[in-house]
């Protein structure tokens, strides 16, 4: 999971470094490469917060599927 959001955001940075230079390009495309820079780090922050939370979320929600769970009678 973790290499899949890397992979992720290596093409997105990739992708966003390669727009922006075709439109520094441009003097009109000023405002689409800090656009593309905005995007880029949002991507990388929301790539962050996923791999961080991760573990947090598999507990959270084992708890609630345990809780949820009928217990076995054992009959």
């Amino acid at each position: 999971m973790k290499w899949e959001l890397g992979q992720f955001a290596l093409r997105v940075w990739v992708a966003v470094g390669t727009k922006m230079q075709h439109a520094a390009r441009d003097d009109e495309g000023q405002g689409l490469v800090e656009y593309g820079l905005i995007i880029g780090l949002v991507a990388v922050v929301l790539v962050a917060a996923l791999v961080t939370l991760t573990g947090g979320l598999k507990g959270i929600f084992g708890t609630i599927t345990n809780a949820l769970t009928p217990p076995s009678t054992g009959g």
